[in-house]
């Protein structure tokens, strides 16, 4: 059975603390970073691989968010002009 570190691929938070999150790929850090959603290039530190801590999930959005009203989104379909130049 492979360890986790061996398999661990993706967004994880930074184990060196350095940035918020690096990119893992085959259990290996990469130079790969991203701090406050904005993605960069950072070698990581030398050293031993501290332990990966996984990023949460996004939150999802509460059951009462309204739903796309479909007949609405319809009339508006079929009132709106598609403006094309004159070719």
């Amino acid at each position: 059975m492979a360890d986790v570190h061996e398999t661990a691929e993706g967004w994880f938070r930074d184990p060196f603390g350095v940035h918020e999150d690096r990119w893992i790929s085959g259990g290996r850090p990469t130079k790969l970073v991203r701090d406050g959603g904005v993605e960069g290039s950072d070698e990581p530190p030398p050293g031993p691989m501290p332990t990966l801590v996984s990023i949460p999930p996004p939150e999802t959005a509460p059951d009462d968010t309204p739903s796309l009203d479909r007949e609405m989104v319809d009339t508006a379909m079929e009132t709106t002009t598609i403006y094309s130049p004159p070719s």
